[in-house]
């Protein structure tokens, strides 16, 4: 692959995962930073004032929206996409 199709494939990647990112609720937003950030559910619940259970449907909400598996996969999406 020449670096002008790397290039393209990188902002191809980006731009999709851009577009991932805009479909989250500002309350899934919050729940993904958090969760990138490194706390807990417990945590983030108390900080968000919010069941551990809301933190949880938010969350797999989250993945199944940004095609996620793990939160290392979201992670190397979300810092792929500069967010």
């Amino acid at each position: 692959m020449t670096l002008d199709a790397e290039s393209r494939s990188l902002f191809d990647l980006r731009r999709e995962t851009q577009q991932r990112f805009s479909t989250l609720t500002d309350e899934e937003q919050r729940v993904m930073q958090l969760m990138v950030d490194g706390k807990l559910n417990k945590v983030i619940a108390s900080q968000l004032d919010i069941s551990t259970r809301t933190v949880e449907l938010r969350w797999h909400n989250v993945l199944k929206k940004m095609g996620a598996s793990s939160l290392a996969e979201l992670v190397r999406m979300v810092v792929e996409a500069g967010k």
